[in-house]
């Protein structure tokens, strides 16, 4: 099984996870699901594996952690993959969180007498919110990746084998022709009627 590289200390300064909380059983299914559903595909399966493998080298410090670099003269400041994990697990935690597996199925649970569940609606804002502040710090560590290719070849040999396959994951819509239906018999209903 694929390990996390992402652990609660992670989480602190960006987004509260209560103490409560079992990191085994509640967080890590969540970290694992972001790793490999909104990480891994934008990075290609042999770096991302690379990563996880080799994260606390050198030559992955920077990008998990994020910081800056210079392109032509020009600071530029990224967050680091870190910070991408943390957003995407927790649009995915607030989520799925707040329902609980029971012998007789699903329940949400209520603590206290006091206490109520999360409106849907807010919930669903909260994760988008945070699906997209990932998005844009994945983004971020995407670019300083190309920037830096002499770093991280694994990255562009996985890039280019996902731009020659045909498919990578996205969905695509083409239009169905009908067929051409024979006609009913205004009088009695039936197709290629007579009457």
């Amino acid at each position: 099984m694929i390990d996390t590289i992402v652990e609660r200390q992670h989480f602190e300064p960006f987004k509260h996870i209560a103490e409560g909380v079992s990191d085994t059983k509640m967080l890590k299914p969540f970290i694992l699901e972001a790793q490999q559903m909104d990480i891994m595909p934008r990075l290609g399966n042999s770096f991302w594996y690379d990563i996880i493998q080799n994260k606390n080298s050198d030559k992955y410090k920077k990008l998990l952690e994020g910081g800056t670099y210079i392109v032509e003269d020009k600071t530029l400041y990224f967050m680091g993959l870190y910070a991408a994990i943390v957003y995407f697990t927790y649009s995915r935690y607030i989520i799925g969180r707040q329902a609980t597996d029971t012998p007789t199925g699903m329940v949400q649970k209520l603590s206290g007498a006091e206490s109520k569940p999360a409106d849907p609606s807010i919930l669903m804002r909260n994760s988008a919110s945070a699906k997209a502040v990932g998005q844009q710090y994945l983004n971020e560590a995407i670019e300083f990746i190309e920037k830096n290719e002499q770093t991280y070849p694994l990255y562009f040999d996985g890039v280019t084998s996902l731009k020659k396959s045909k498919r990578t994951g996205s969905i695509r819509i083409t239009p169905i022709s009908r067929r051409q239906e024979p006609s009913r018999c205004s009088e009695c209903g039936r197709k290629n009627c007579n009457c």
